[in-house]
């Protein structure tokens, strides 16, 4: 009875096995549950939501899969009607206690928000003023700028820049990178077709973010502008190679009185020496006013219309020196050494500049009338005269030497006579009381075109297919983001760098890196289904 008994047991455990085996076979055989698609109005939410409702949500949305977010996110048209059609939105950020920011949207009356729309960022001039300007109540109908976002349908915003918040300080670039994912929060912008442009300050501006912070744009059209103001004026540095990774169309004016063509020519060439897609026109009649614009304006419409940005560019060149400002396109640099050698096409472009522009040293209040201009505040160059007499905010220039101010018209060809060195005597208004002052125009001088405080690093980029070559300058790390236009997820992907294979192999979507990604960018045209780290051996 006992054998019976261990020979049933026997059989029992046998059978056990086979079944566990057989259950185990099947379960290899049957392929994984593919993830989800996205909840639609969770990931509604995401898109639309602010950056905390966002976050709150990655969890959920991080288990569809990233070829459905890509497809979800890539066809996204849920955008609400805005209640202001061919008129003005006031928009502002809170940057921080003391900082709140305007910028003002013109929404055409054509817009759709089930069609993308070109996002046009123009940056004003006169940016050094003291408060932020209001458009509540702009009279659009009387600018050229508007009448032709109304007309082609184009989403113009216009941020706000004053001391402390400027085009070319890291407070003011941020906050233009805010506004512009802010807008494509809550409009449907067409990614590709996001154009910065901007007359005068709003012009140097516009070199300066080619300079440090191009990957949002499609192109950059400066008007009137100085391509090394943003090196000069702020405390970052730029690099004039930084400008090979998008076109630029620029203009100057042969009789401007700030930036004259011939003497920003050594500058626009210096560009063009460095390969980057530059083009310049030169209207040789045309002073420091908008003027010519006329010609330009269809050219510009042209340009949005028919030069979208590149989203996946082939070939790549970055240089930096500051963290802050390590990406383009899908490159990012995270990591670099200042002590390592230098590669041999790590070339500095620069040239020495000479200073003879005659100026006195404040900034005027444009809404004052006259006669004479009225000082808004000062610049922090100790040598020029309004800051070696002690010029006041709310000081009325009335006259220099022995000509009258009118206005700042007549400041500009008072100044014309004078040059650097040259002795003045400036007489102003305050409080009631006519002051007079002797000082004189500081002396000419030579300085670098682009500051150099610190050493730089560079890279030099170029895809084909799913290889990727990189050649590096002093980097130490450095990330290369994929999108399945670029390369093909079922096949291995090969980083060459300084000659060596740093990295071969399959790389899988990941759900998680386009969700942070597109949080970081709102960028519909441009989502990343992957990355790979690279660090680059000495």
């Amino acid at each position: 009875m006992n054998k019976l008994n261990n020979y049933t047991l026997l059989i029992a455990f046998i059978a056990m096995i086979l079944a566990c085996s057989a259950a185990a076979k099947k379960k290899q055989a049957e392929p994984a549950l593919p993830p989800s698609p996205p909840d639609e109005a969770v990931a509604a939410q995401f898109v639309l939501g602010d950056r905390t409702t966002a976050e709150s949500l990655f969890g959920r949305l991080s288990l569809a899969s990233a070829d459905s977010l890509a497809r979800w996110l890539g066809d996204f048209n849920g955008y609400p009607r805005p209640d202001t059609l061919g008129g003005m939105v006031k928009i502002e950020h809170k940057i921080s206690d003391t900082l709140i920011a305007p910028a003002f949207l013109f929404v055409p009356e054509k817009y759709n928000p089930d069609l993308p729309t070109p996002l046009i960022v123009n940056l004003h001039g006169g940016v050094s003023g003291p408060e932020f300007r209001d458009m509540t109540d702009y009279n659009w109908q009387e600018d050229e700028r508007l009448v032709l976002s109304q007309r082609e349908g184009w989403l113009t915003l216009f941020p706000m820049g004053k001391v402390g918040c400027l085009w070319w300080d890291p407070v003011g670039m941020a906050n233009i990178d805010w506004l512009v994912r802010e807008v494509k929060r809550r409009y449907n912008v067409d990614d590709n077709r996001v154009i910065m442009c901007g007359f005068s300050d709003g012009a140097s501006g516009s070199f300066h973010f080619g300079m440090l912070n191009p990957t949002d744009y499609g192109f950059f059209a400066p008007w009137s502008g100085h391509l090394a103001v943003g090196s000069l004026a702020g405390p970052s540095q730029d690099y004039i190679s930084n400008l090979l990774n998008r076109p630029t169309y620029a203009t100057v004016g042969g009789r401007d009185q700030l930036y004259p063509t011939e003497r920003m020519a050594p500058l626009l060439t210096l560009a063009l020496d460095a390969g980057a897609p530059f083009w310049v026109t030169s209207y040789d009649t045309a002073g420091h006013n908008a003027a010519y614009m006329i010609y330009e304006w269809p050219l510009f419409a042209e340009r949005v219309r028919n030069r979208p940005r590149e989203p996946f560019p082939m070939r790549l060149y970055w240089e930096l020196d500051d963290l802050r400002y390590n990406r383009v396109d899908w490159l990012e640099v995270t990591g670099f050494d200042t002590t390592r050698l230098t590669a041999d096409w790590h070339k500095d472009y620069n040239l020495k500049l000479v200073d003879d522009r005659v100026t006195i040293g404040f900034m005027h209040d444009p809404k004052f009338e006259g006669p004479g201009v009225r000082i808004n505040g000062l610049t922090d160059d100790t040598l020029q005269p309004a800051v070696k007499v002690g010029f006041k905010p709310g000081d009325i220039l009335v006259a220099l030497d022995s000509l009258e101010i009118p206005d700042i018209a007549g400041l500009n060809q008072a100044k014309s006579i004078k040059k650097r060195g040259d002795p003045v005597r400036l007489t102003v208004l305050r409080d009631g009381e006519k002051l007079t002052f002797e000082s004189s125009f500081p002396p000419v001088k030579e300085f670098d075109a682009f500051k150099r405080h610190y050493k730089s690093a560079a890279v030099k980029a170029q895809r084909m297919g799913n290889r990727f070559f990189i050649e590096t300058s002093r980097l130490k790390d450095f990330i290369i983001y994929l999108n399945s236009e670029m390369t093909r997820f079922d096949q291995p992907v090969v980083i060459e760098v300084d000659g060596r294979i740093l990295f071969d192999g399959l790389v899988q979507p990941d759900s998680r890196v386009m969700l942070s990604q597109f949080l970081r960018d709102r960028d519909r045209c441009r989502l990343w289904w992957g990355k790979i780290e690279v660090k680059v051996k000495d």
